[in-house]
């Protein structure tokens, strides 16, 4: 099911969950729409280097090209267009005014590990501290099989909140910003280095949102 992994997209009984895309852009178990949020024909012709209003920016992989069917990100499939193998990132706002990613990734870890009406199974792999485009993140490997959907699959995520407001430094920050990679067990080695290419990329911007 396409969708976009955000740490700051929805809200839950106070827990900062998914944000799952409108249903004109959703495939079946997997893959990109063929329409975006508001109904249009998506195309997926991103190339190169792209600001993603959020404050960020990334460079989209050679010979990768990127979809926008929602204002919050983008998404890259990495075999066909309606595979089950893609990238993606998106940014939205701080709505539960997080001061530590640690509290974000806890709240995605514990809601997606009960979320027995979308999983047959789902088990943290790992969970560590890194860095995206210099702010500090954490990267987060779930194992899950979806119910409907064949095969195992394996979600890497990594989620930052962005710099503070210079005007407001004591306030938290504005945004918060997620990457990740949803791909097979078999295509993870091949996969995971795109990603490792896209998060590299990952870059401050001047906020357009």
């Amino acid at each position: 099911m396409t969708r976009f992994w955000s740490p700051g997209g929805a809200l839950v009984a106070g827990l900062v969950v998914v944000l799952f895309m409108a249903s004109s852009a959703q495939a079946e178990c997997g893959g990109v729409g063929d329409f975006d949020q508001a109904g249009n024909p998506l195309e997926c012709d991103i190339s190169g280097r792209t600001d993603s209003g959020w404050g960020f920016s990334v460079e989209v992989p050679v010979p990768l090209k990127g979809c926008r069917p929602d204002p919050h990100g983008i998404l890259i499939p990495l075999s066909e267009r309606h595979g089950d193998r893609l990238m993606g990132c998106s940014g939205s706002y701080n709505a539960l005014d997080r001061e530590n990613v640690g509290d974000s990734a806890q709240s995605f870890i514990e809601y997606t590990l009960s979320d027995g009406l979308r999983y047959d199974s789902v088990q943290l792999i790992s969970r560590k501290k890194i860095r995206l485009g210099g702010l500090p993140a954490e990267r987060i490997v779930i194992r899950y099989r979806e119910k409907g959907c064949l095969g195992e699959m394996i979600l890497d995520y990594v989620l930052a909140l962005g710099p503070k407001p210079e005007e407001h430094p004591e306030s938290p920050s504005r945004y918060d910003y997620g990457v990740w990679l949803e791909t097979s067990l078999d295509a993870l080695q091949q996969d995971r280095a795109v990603f490792e290419r896209l998060l590299r990329s990952w870059r401050l911007e001047k906020p357009l949102l």
